[in-house]
């Protein structure tokens, strides 16, 4: 099983763009998968004004990973890949960061996806 961990810029693309996640990811790829967000990135999406993003994210079936530590979530993600997680995110630095750690990175480009 896949797991993707989204960062919240991808959250937000997904959401603004009305992107089916999960109808993408059907017709993409042949292996289960299941949908995670840090809880970190839920909190940010609410102090940023997008409340309406987390609560679809909170709906939509993403397991909320609990907040660690106070790190910073890009430090939290990247660790995360180095533990299976595919990284599912349209930022290119902590894309190439994933990579070049040996992780795995998942990118949403209109209705396509990238796996590296």
């Amino acid at each position: 099983m896949i797991r993707l961990l989204f960062d919240t810029n991808l959250l937000i693309y997904s959401f603004d763009d009305k992107t089916d996640i999960k109808r993408l990811l059907d017709s993409s790829m042949t292996d289960s998968y299941r949908l995670y967000a840090l809880q970190q990135c839920i909190n940010e999406l609410k102090t940023i004004g997008r409340r309406d993003v987390a609560a679809w994210a909170e709906s939509y079936g993403f397991t909320i990973l609990e907040k660690e530590d106070g790190r910073k979530a890009d430090d939290i993600l990247l660790e995360k890949s180095k533990q299976g997680f595919h990284i599912a995110t349209n930022d290119k630095a902590l894309y190439s960061k994933v990579i070049k750690h040996g992780g795995k990175a998942v990118k949403f480009s209109g209705r396509f996806i990238s796996v590296q």
